[in-house]
């Protein structure tokens, strides 16, 4: 049997084609794709930014769907189940996995990044990499768990305290789903930096609780920040832009002692980054890259408690045959996307 995919072959080449079904082993389980979320750095990896993914490869990692088929030693999970695909599966032998830090693994083999993806009717995942959904989560919504279990993973590298000042660069979804969790840690006081151009990623701001958002030139904005905190500075700054500029910028914004979070894919090098600033501010630098199980968990559970909100962040839908065309629109920005769910 064969079905319908969308198959990455280099910078802006992407082609529809049929590919055949893929085959399920013992430990495996073959899922009818329901949705699955466009990410930013599947935008990246598009216009040929990402030189470690090697196509031709389907991409798409933000999945979720139901199960079709079951290998021979699956107990977990039965035909019919609604579930969530965790975006790779860790070697298990490395230093690090032995180690049990398996975010860190060397070989770790990511959906839509080394192996296949999710940008087609049917995917087949080891057991490992499923989690039940719900029947409170849509699929829609469950399209959005990774990007939420993502920014989870960096609330907590940035171990944010109850009456923080914080900064956000960028109210795209993974920033407008920080606005929401560090409402939920107890920050005092977030504001949103962005460029203003989609009206609907600050309304969503302001409604997910950010005191604050900031289009004006950022020359002005340390000003601004300093103003707003009687001349100390934010506790905490994520950058979730991509613009490396921000990073510098970032710096400049924090108080003594305070926290960076550097979030985002960048296709450009940061060039301007004052090390002085970084040493006599005593700041903490630290990096965030994607999610881990417990984080994909915590997604799930504040969905279906209605603790966190994601279905009004999507506002583009697509079907798989309309996929090229939702790439072009997010590529050249050619209308105001905040977050795009494909539907196979």
């Amino acid at each position: 049997m064969d079905m319908l995919a969308a198959v990455w072959y280099g910078p802006r080449d992407l082609k529809l084609e049929r590919r055949r079904r893929p085959e399920v082993a013992p430990k495996t389980v073959l899922i009818r794709v329901r949705a699955v979320g466009v990410c930013g750095s599947d935008i990246h990896i598009y216009r040929g930014a990402r030189l470690d993914i090697v196509p031709p490869v389907i991409l798409g990692h933000e999945a979720c769907g139901t199960v079709e088929q079951i290998g021979s030693e699956v107990n977990e999970f039965h035909v019919g189940d609604r579930v969530v695909i965790e975006d790779g599966f860790p070697c298990k032998r490395c230093y690090f996995c032995k180690r049990g830090l398996f975010s860190y693994c060397r070989d770790v083999k990511g959906i839509g990044y080394q192996i296949d993806g999710a940008y087609a009717e049917y995917i087949a995942v080891p057991k490992e990499c499923l989690l039940k959904l719900p029947d409170e989560v849509t699929f829609e919504e469950g399209a959005l768990i990774d990007s939420l279990a993502c920014t989870i993973h960096g609330v907590e590298r940035a171990n944010v305290q109850m009456g923080d000042t914080a900064v956000i660069f960028g109210a795209g979804a993974a920033g407008l789903c920080f606005v929401q969790l560090l409402k939920l840690r107890g920050a005092a006081r977030v504001v949103v930096v962005d460029t203003g151009r989609v009206r609907k990623k600050l309304e969503l701001a302001k409604q997910f609780g950010a005191e604050e958002i900031i289009t004006s030139n950022r020359n002005s904005l340390a000003e601004e920040v300093m103003r707003s905190t009687c001349g100390i500075g934010a506790d905490l700054v994520i950058e979730a832009s991509g613009d490396p500029n921000a990073i510098a910028l970032g710096a400049r914004l924090l108080r003594m002692g305070g926290r960076l979070i550097v979030y985002a894919t960048y296709e450009r090098l940061l060039e301007n980054l004052d090390p002085n600033q970084i040493i006599q501010k005593e700041l903490d630098i630290l990096g965030s890259f994607g999610s881990t199980g417990s984080t994909y968990a915590t997604a799930i559970n504040l969905i279906a408690s209605k603790r966190v909100e994601l279905k009004s962040m999507i506002t583009h839908l697509f079907l798989l045959t309309q996929i090229t065309k939702c790439f072009e629109v997010m590529d050249k920005k050619l209308q105001p996307v905040v977050k795009a769910v494909i539907q196979p």
